[in-house]
């Protein structure tokens, strides 16, 4: 069993969402997971499925259309081609109607504009946007003085003219102090409901830790998972 079944299996041991199955290559390998092109993302509402934040292929063209395709689309591919050739195409999805899509990378450090998104059916278009710090003024953001510890960069979402979310990246697979990382992850209010899944994966045999956090306007955190 390639190391993506596995990881698959263990995420979705029921089998895996069918618009997800067109898009995931069951045959990656750990350096692709490595190298962040399949990513699982916690949600610390157990309630909430597990969600995959996938990279394109190297046929821009073609994955744009396959993406388009599965989630009857064309949004999608219009979204994607209208960026330049060096950004990521991303989308973030448990499988079902809604989704978000990402043109990614688009400026490296120390440049503002982390990536465009498009968050579909309703949400539509935002910006990720690097910012030293979160403003104190956000009131769905709690305590982070753990992950400031740690370091990494911080950026914000917004969409519809609102700050919506604050991502966190640890940078720890560069920074080399995972475990750190993960500890003060865990201390997050809602890190209970990543409990379970980080578990399952250790126990499937990954080497795993936090590659970023992200705060929601609706009081959920969002977890997404990193490979060594």
């Amino acid at each position: 069993m390639s190391n993506v079944s596995q990881l698959l299996n263990t995420l979705y041991p029921e089998g895996l969402p069918r618009r997800l199955a067109r898009i995931v290559d069951p045959d990656l390998s750990l350096e692709a997971l490595i190298d962040f092109k399949l990513n699982p993302v916690l949600n610390s509402d157990p309630q909430k499925n597990t969600r995959l934040a996938v990279v394109g292929t190297k046929d821009r063209k073609e994955w744009a259309l396959r993406v388009s395709k599965s989630w009857n689309n064309s949004a999608i591919a219009t979204f994607w081609q209208s960026a330049p050739d060096h950004t990521r195409q991303m989308i973030d999805t448990d499988g079902g109607r809604t989704f978000v899509v990402y043109n990614d990378d688009i400026q490296p450090p120390p440049g503002p504009l982390v990536a465009m998104t498009l968050a579909l059916p309703k949400t539509g278009p935002g910006l990720l946007v690097r910012t030293p710090m979160p403003p104190e003024s956000l009131v769905f953001l709690p305590d982070i003085s753990g992950l400031l510890a740690i370091g990494g960069q911080w950026a914000l979402r917004t969409e519809q003219n609102r700050t919506t979310g604050v991502l966190w990246v640890s940078e720890s697979r560069w920074k080399g102090n995972a475990s750190d990382a993960t500890k003060a992850v865990f201390g997050l209010p809602g890190s209970a409901g990543w409990t379970t899944r980080w578990a399952q994966l250790q126990a499937a045999g990954f080497s795993i830790y936090p590659d970023a956090v992200e705060f929601r306007e609706d009081g959920t955190v969002d977890l997404t998972v990193g490979f060594l």
